[in-house]
């Protein structure tokens, strides 16, 4: 089928995509160096981080859900390039390497946007401009199309509300809100695709 043929080998596909999410971390890990933030000091793992991790996870896979079976307007084009792209070699990936490149990809970016870039900018031009700043451009970096910009940048918006819902700044907390709801979301597009290859072309 048409899909088929798009797909790529997994292994290449799961090989680049943690190549790229690792290289934001080394990133990160530079840049927190360059301009004296210390990451490590926001990692704290206690018993509020896994039940914060898993309040911030819900609301976040029950819009997922709602776009998943009602993608009105601009979100429509939206799903389609997430299964047309991203369904033939998500497919193929095993559950074990989905949750390895969600966790990849939720501790790399959350290092680099709420780690390093949003405490950087709090200390340059205070907290509502690094608020913006950082999240704009984390919508940037996920400009597939214009709205799906503008989601992720309020999704940014949303895991900076849980860096410090807790007592103190925690990193961990959006780092597993995000790793936790990228391997949801990819499992709901292998899903969309492998439903579509259920039906036969007329």
């Amino acid at each position: 089928m048409e899909h088929q043929s798009k797909a790529i080998d997994p292994q290449e596909f799961f090989k680049v995509a943690i190549l790229f999410e690792g290289g934001l971390a080394v990133v990160a890990l530079v840049l927190a160096w360059f301009v004296g933030i210390d990451i490590q000091s926001n990692l704290k793992i206690e018993f509020s981080t896994l039940f914060w991790a898993v309040a911030g996870t819900i609301p976040l896979f029950l819009l997922l859900i709602l776009f998943d079976r009602y993608p009105l307007g601009s979100l429509y084009p939206i799903k389609r390039v997430l299964i047309d792209v991203l369904g033939p070699c998500l497919n193929i990936c095993s559950a074990r390497q989905l949750l390895i490149l969600a966790m990849t990809a939720g501790v790399s970016e959350e290092l680099l946007f709420r780690g390093v870039l949003q405490p950087w900018f709090e200390n340059l031009w205070g907290i509502t401009i690094a608020l913006l700043l950082s999240n704009v451009l984390f919508g940037l970096a996920h400009a597939v199309t214009l709205t799906y910009a503008v989601i992720a940048g309020l999704i940014g918006l949303y895991l900076s509300m849980f860096l410090d819902i807790d007592e103190q700044r925690n990193l961990l907390i959006p780092i597993l809100i995000h790793g936790i709801y990228d391997f949801l979301a990819f499992l709901v597009v292998a899903q969309a695709f492998r439903k579509e290859q259920t039906i036969e072309p007329i």
